[in-house]
């Protein structure tokens, strides 16, 4: 058993998932592997995944069932004490696993997150995102609400946890601030202020944003009504 496990959900990834691969397998801490659970993609995801000649790296291809199943299924495969999450377009300093498990360690928190560099499709710096004002206040009933949001594809949770909590869930949240709320009202969680990577913006992950944002404000004030 590795101590980390990367989970890596895919679906049609092609386009950035080699410069994500090799970010993750140049990782300066070596005791970890890499799952990769396709969700049913039909690009060249597969054949890009076997261009790597690397042991840490091992594929599950499903039938297309959508993030949540994907993650979940993830989940129930690894075989580790900490998940580390990571996107297909997303890219991973080499200090990442190292910095990330002292600050665990340190805090003796259930999950924690970085602050993140956001780029563009091109890979060019868009800002940057650190630690959130808000994390340490949050709350559901403020306007806008105040989320303990973890910056998901860099997190890193404890696998014990996750699973006790059951995973990931279809919720009115999407599923990773469904997530967020959970792991906080269960244990510490914990952002930290390094820089750990890039952060992909492109039409699909903003859009993605923007519906939770939405979503989230539009339960908070059917909770007021």
């Amino acid at each position: 058993m590795s101590r980390v496990n990367f989970l890596l959900p895919v679906h049609n990834g092609a386009q950035f998932l080699p410069e994500t691969l090799q970010s993750v397998l140049s990782q300066d801490y070596t005791d970890f592997d890499v799952i990769i659970i396709d969700d049913g993609s039909i690009d060249e995801t597969e054949e890009i995944i076997n261009r790597f000649d690397d042991s840490r790296l091992h594929y599950h291809k499903r039938t297309n069932c959508g993030l949540v199943g994907t993650l979940n299924h993830g989940l129930d495969i690894l075989d580790c004490e900490f998940v580390a999450r990571i996107d297909a377009d997303d890219v991973c300093f080499p200090n990442r696993l190292t910095s990330q498990l002292d600050f665990i360690q340190f805090t003796q928190a259930i999950a924690i997150s970085s602050g993140v560099i956001n780029i563009n499709e091109a890979g060019r710096i868009i800002n940057m995102s650190g630690g959130n004002t808000n994390f340490h206040s949050s709350n559901s009933k403020s306007i806008p609400a105040r989320e303990p949001y973890l910056p998901h594809p860099f997190m890193m949770a404890r696998l014990d946890i996750l699973r006790d909590i059951g995973g990931y869930r279809h919720a009115h949240l999407a599923e990773d601030s469904d997530l967020c709320w959970r792991l906080q009202d269960t244990g510490r969680t914990a952002l930290q202020s390094n820089i750990l990577g890039h952060y992909r913006q492109h039409s699909s992950n903003v859009s993605r944003a923007i519906q939770r944002k939405c979503d989230f404000l539009s339960t908070v004030m059917s909770l007021i009504v």
